[in-house]
């Protein structure tokens, strides 16, 4: 049976992890930065079906743009990747049991187990 095409938007995310998903089947959604993330949401009416995004961006902190994924996409699986430490990430005040974390460098298995969990298993939501 053919798996149905997922939706995934990559915020602040290298295009090399871009590339990797779309070749993996996923359609990718990219956006700079956290407003552009928003606006992207609120426009996509296919329906995106997680959120990857990398705890430092430019513009708005990732916290706020979390708290505003939980405000208006309550639900929405979201990923999370970092280079850095468990604590310098949750300075940038993420609640790390909300949201799972994929630390860089990551390999295309481990980044393809990953969104496949999230998908799969959204657990933890915004």
């Amino acid at each position: 049976a053919a798996q149905k095409r997922r939706n995934i938007q990559v915020v602040q995310v290298r295009v090399l992890a871009q590339r990797l998903l779309s070749r993996a089947g996923y359609r990718v959604v990219p956006a700079g930065n956290a407003d552009e993330a928003t606006e992207r949401l609120r426009a996509d009416q296919d329906g995106i079906q997680l959120v990857l995004s990398d705890v430092v961006m430019p513009g708005r902190s990732v916290r706020d743009f979390l708290d505003d994924l939980s405000h208006h996409h309550p639900g929405l699986p979201v990923l999370l990747m970092s280079g850095y430490p468990e604590t310098v990430i949750g300075n940038h005040g993420v609640e790390l049991d909300r949201f799972r974390l994929l630390a860089k460098p990551f390999s295309l298995r481990a980044l393809l187990e990953a969104v496949r969990t999230t998908l799969d298993e959204p657990a933890l939501k915004a």
